[in-house]
């Protein structure tokens, strides 16, 4: 099989980065390269990946400045030696056999990415998360309906439960935009799709998220400011469609495209009593145990306080009478070219009617 490039940014994360190398290092691909990006960490965090660098040729460690997770992520693909690229975030852990899941559904197919389950990890529960039913092969323009329906699901914006070719990571010059700080994974992901025929899902988990960092609206964020992020983002989003499907069909699916604003993920958290919760370290058995719910039921508890629903109707109720606006301003403009070309094209009909009668 062709070797595989797994890239790590890592930024003073020194109680979980060991964990994350070896899940990485003891898949049973062994065709790979580990690039752990070391980002001006203060904890230690370099250190112990130049330990473990010295027991392995394979793990690759790099030293930075502190830049940002973006500029980790592009001095990895700048590196990267193999045919294919993955991403682990330093904080979690690639399943056992995940590697290998993503390159054969790559390898069997011919198709451009794939794209696997995951594990969100909470405290000591795991749920199974996945947005799409059906593994399968799908064209990108059934790829893009799927995404459509869930638009802010984890598992469509992130990069580490994907594989990609980078061949058509260079040929595009793709990188992240160091200049974003929120869904600049997400704008990776939409600007690679753009160069793909298809896609393979895998209904295999392929990777453990720790969601440790918190929600955006636990880290102070109110709903007005998570629409105004996703309003920066929005651009690209649209432009994938519009490039995806025809005409026809992308003004069709216009208002769902741009529900993409008010959306909010449906993989982010675990609940209780949902079959695909279990106790960590029985996710793979058949029965499982009963989820902690003192845990979940506080997690939840977290995230349904932190939505004000007169906060959340208000911003949603502005954001639509914009979105109408633009939809109305985009309708008319589109309209207006169709006349446009409909008109030149009576003209030049007129002109050769002309033209015979002389």
């Amino acid at each position: 099989m062709s070797k595989i490039s797994v890239i790590v940014p890592a930024y003073n994360c020194r109680e979980r980065i060991e964990d994350c190398v070896k899940s990485i290092l003891s898949q049973d691909h062994e065709d790979l390269e580990l690039i752990a990006v070391d980002d001006g960490s203060s904890d230690g965090t370099g250190d112990i990946l130049d330990r473990l660098a010295e027991g392995d040729v394979r793990l690759k460690v790099i030293h930075k400045e502190n830049g940002g997770v973006s500029s980790a992520r592009n001095r990895g693909i700048a590196e990267a030696e193999g045919e294919y690229i993955a991403f682990a975030d330093a904080d979690d852990r690639l399943t056992e056999g995940s590697l290998k899941v993503r390159i054969e559904a790559i390898e069997a197919s011919g198709v451009d990415m794939s794209i696997g389950r995951f594990f969100r990890v909470a405290g000591d529960t795991v749920s199974l998360k996945g947005s799409i039913d059906k593994a399968g092969l799908y064209d990108i323009r059934d790829y893009a309906d799927e995404m459509m329906l869930r638009p802010a699901d984890l598992y469509f914006g992130v990069l580490w439960n994907k594989l990609f070719r980078r061949d058509i990571v260079e040929a595009h010059s793709l990188r992240m935009d160091e200049n974003i700080s929120f869904s600049e994974d997400m704008i990776f992901v939409l600007e690679y799709l753009l160069h793909t025929e298809s896609v393979a899902v895998t209904d295999e988990p392929v990777y453990y998220y720790n969601l440790t960092k918190g929600s955006l609206m636990e880290q102070g964020l109110n709903i007005p400011d998570v629409i105004k992020m996703k309003r920066a983002v929005i651009g690209y989003y649209a432009d994938f469609y519009k490039k995806t499907l025809s005409m026809e069909d992308y003004y069709d699916r216009l208002p769902m495209i741009y529900g993409y604003l008010l959306a909010f993920s449906t993989d982010a958290i675990n609940l209780p009593f949902s079959p695909a919760t279990k106790k960590l370290g029985e996710e793979y058995s058949k029965t499982g145990l009963r989820s902690s719910l003192e845990a979940l039921a506080k997690e939840l508890r977290s995230e349904l306080d932190a939505l004000d629903i007169k906060e959340l109707r208000d911003a949603a109720s502005a954001e639509l009478r914009g979105l109408r606006d633009e939809l109305r301003e985009e309708l008319r403009s589109h309209e207006a070219d169709e006349l446009r070309g409909l008109r030149d094209g009576l003209r030049k009909r007129g002109l050769g009617r002309k033209d015979e009668r002389s």
